[in-house]
């Protein structure tokens, strides 16, 4: 149940208490102090005007807040409650859990809690008072982005066991410096050397073992370190479920990813802000830079026009014109991109999850093996 709705006569997204002072003052009445004092001709209104934020649908009702009995204090803000006909597949809120929550791909643009935030409220709060953008326009960019998900969706068959192991295989690489060639053989002279690296020898073996999914990672750029809890998080939550397929938003990612940058470099209010090279692309940022790509058609030489026409006319506008919600329709992309493509090299997670562990175990039997016992003094197995 959605806190904020899209109000088709007002233009706007509004939360309930801002309906019904719309309303009140439509009709020249007091707002109602309760909800259940709202007469039947507004809750009429309510259902044909209101639209979900998500999927779009109306027969919004009002849903109240409450309160606890024990300490009185509020547990659920008033929201909007959509019955007939229901949320649509796809949609944010169609969860059983999904009440008073925000959405993970909602940015609010009239945030002012850092420099970073500040500078794009502004920024916002200019572009609509230059008349580049507006809320309506973000309601037209919501669904499209709905209609995008409903386009393009695959289910999430991936073990959630699974990230963790590829990560733990794609590190192994960072054991294998001072190993021995792979054309080379271990021999009993060879692990009598005073320093002979065990866990490196380990390390060659395991990716000779699972050679097939050590090599389909590195050919096909598989893997993120960064990214691999948040993969299994998903494979957890949306496993068996249908989930929207970021890959079909690849072009406008890379487009949006690419004004961003510009904009950090080239706007003094932002690029004093240090950022290194690698790390995400803030998700105001982002969401900025999607919506005025969104409002030229995705053509990026406009956008940057309209981004300069922006700029130019900062300090004109006021500052309230910014409290709207934004969308970032890029949340989670890089993993939700990681995850399909684990996902279509159809794996194996093998039956020893724990790499790690497999590794010790093979110094382990390869010291039994050539008679070679570990001294803790030095740090290195020597020949008995």
């Amino acid at each position: 149940m959605p806190l904020t709705a899209y109000s088709v006569s007002e233009g706007k997204e509004l939360d309930v208490e801002q309906v019904l002072l719309a309303l009140s003052a439509k009709h020249g009445v007091k707002i109602p102090t309760s909800t259940e004092q709202i007469p039947d001709s507004w809750r009429e209104h309510i259902r044909v005007d209101i639209e979900c934020p998500s999927c779009f649908v109306t027969g919004a009702e009002i849903v109240k807040e409450a309160t606890s009995r024990t300490t009185s204090r509020k547990v659920r803000q008033a929201c909007f409650r959509f019955v007939s006909p229901g949320h649509r597949q796809q949609c944010d809120f169609a969860a059983d859990d999904a009440s008073n929550v925000t959405p993970e791909t909602a940015v609010q643009f009239g945030a002012a809690n850092s420099v970073l935030t500040r500078a794009i409220r502004d920024l916002v709060c200019a572009g609509i008072h230059k008349a580049v953008f507006d809320q309506k326009t973000i309601r037209d960019m919501r669904e499209w982005f709905f209609n995008k998900k409903l386009e393009s969706t695959f289910l999430v068959s991936l073990d959630p066991r699974l990230p963790k192991w590829v990560n733990n295989l794609t590190r192994l690489e960072h054991g294998t410096f001072g190993q021995l060639p792979e054309s080379v053989a271990l021999t009993t002279e060879i692990a009598s050397l005073p320093g002979f690296d065990w866990k490196a020898e380990a390390t060659r073996i395991l990716i000779q073992r699972h050679r097939d999914a050590y090599e389909a990672i590195r050919k096909n750029w598989l893997w993120s370190f960064s990214i691999a809890e948040r993969v299994e998080s998903l494979a957890k939550r949306y496993q068996g479920q249908f989930a929207f397929d970021p890959t079909a938003l690849k072009h406008e990612f890379d487009l949006s990813i690419s004004l961003a940058e510009f904009i950090h470099h080239n706007h003094v209010p932002i690029s004093q802000l240090t950022r290194k090279p690698g790390t995400a692309v803030p998700a105001h940022l982002l969401a900025f830079s999607a919506l005025l790509l969104f409002v030229n058609a995705w053509d990026m030489k406009r956008a940057v026009d309209d981004f300069v026409t922006i700029s130019a006319s900062l300090g004109q506008a006021e500052n309230d014109l910014g409290n709207l919600i934004g969308l970032n329709p890029f949340h989670d992309y890089k993993a939700w991109e990681k995850l399909k493509q684990l996902q279509v090299a159809n794996l194996n997670v093998p039956l020893d999850v724990d790499l790690l562990t497999e590794r010790q175990s093979l110094v382990q039997e390869l010291q039994a093996h050539y008679h070679v016992k570990h001294t803790r003094d030095i740090g290195r197995p020597v020949v008995a």
